[in-house]
């Protein structure tokens, strides 16, 4: 995952005044990482890695979803949706879990999992990298 992780880093066009980015040709190291499995029924609030700079979702087991769920989105990856009180937006982009996909995206980035129902477990190794 580092190494995958290393040089999509290194290939940031990012301006050099970026308060966040600016260090994107420093190497990365891991800031920590642990596995999830979520079960039928489960699904995971939106939040934000407030200890990364870029933090990652990699797929390793991602189950058939049942016949009779036919939510929207169901399984996926949310990706800019804020877990605010009185603040009601949509996500900007869903992304459809396969096993074996790693998906990167800036720490600061309001992230979650869609609920699901499933006979079998949804199993991902997210990561946080730091500089």
């Amino acid at each position: 995952m580092l190494s995958l992780a290393e040089e999509f880093w290194s290939t940031l066009n990012v301006p050099p005044a970026h308060p966040i980015f600016r260090e994107a040709k420093t190497a990365l190291r891991y800031g920590g990482a642990w596995s999830v499995r979520l079960t039928s029924g489960g699904g995971h609030k939106d939040h934000v890695h407030t200890a990364g700079l870029l933090s990652s979702a990699c797929y390793i087991a991602v189950p058939q979803l049942d016949e009779a769920d036919q939510s929207p989105h169901a399984g996926n990856l949310r990706l800019g949706r804020p877990n605010l009180d009185r603040i009601d937006l949509p996500a900007d982009r869903f992304i459809k879990p396969e096993p074996g996909l790693m998906v990167l995206f800036p720490s600061y980035v309001w992230h979650g999992v869609q609920p699901f129902n499933a006979k079998s477990r949804r199993i991902t190794t997210p990561a946080d990298f730091i500089i």
